[in-house]
């Protein structure tokens, strides 16, 4: 029963993500779920480094189209982190002036 308990309590703070899924021409959609002790910014910046690496596999850089975060609390046991993306291009990031480093 112990051995029970103890995998049910560590299995809710594990996140869980749904891939990247296509979503319309050039958008895309990461779903990331975490257990009751997960912080929502942990699930964040899961998504946020997801999106980086799907993008970066067409040597392109992820755009935030939109995000939603939501924790754990009265009503949900979860903490959830809905992030939607384009990826652009290198060329398309807006240029920083040499002085602002």
């Amino acid at each position: 029963m112990k051995k029970v308990i103890l995998a049910s309590v560590l299995l809710t703070g594990c996140a869980t993500q749904s891939g990247v899924i296509p979503e319309g021409k050039d958008s895309y959609l990461l779903l990331m779920s975490g257990g009751i002790s997960s912080a929502p910014i942990d699930l964040k910046i899961k998504a946020h480094k997801e999106a980086n690496a799907y993008c970066m596999g067409f040597n392109k850089r992820p755009e935030t189209i939109a995000e939603k975060t939501s924790q754990a609390g009265m009503s949900s046991d979860i903490a959830d982190e809905e992030l939607k993306f384009r990826c652009i291009a290198n060329s398309d990031l807006p240029d920083v002036p040499a002085d602002a480093h």
